[in-house]
């Protein structure tokens, strides 16, 4: 693990990423997977934008149609495993 400094996160973006995750995982139960907590949601968006491989299938597109997101919330496509981000 790297160390590093612990954040306390503002509620309100908790709260936003936990009304994100409710229509994510209405997708996710149609498509037979798992809910994904608010926070979890949270961790993928900022792996996808660091360019790093994530555990879980989101469609942050979808997501972003959905709630009519600010540009702000566009992610690159994740690179293969192995192959650093362009």
């Amino acid at each position: 693990m790297i160390p590093g400094k612990t954040v306390q996160l503002p509620t309100e973006l908790l709260a936003r990423y936990d009304r994100f995750a409710e229509h994510e995982n209405e997708a996710r139960q149609r498509a037979g997977l798992g809910p994904i907590s608010g926070l979890d949601l949270l961790h993928v968006v900022a792996a996808r934008f660091a360019g790093l491989p994530t555990p879980h299938d989101v469609d942050l597109d979808a997501i972003r149609a959905r709630e009519g997101l600010s540009a702000d919330m566009w992610t690159p496509p994740n690179p293969p495993v192995g192959k650093p981000p362009t």
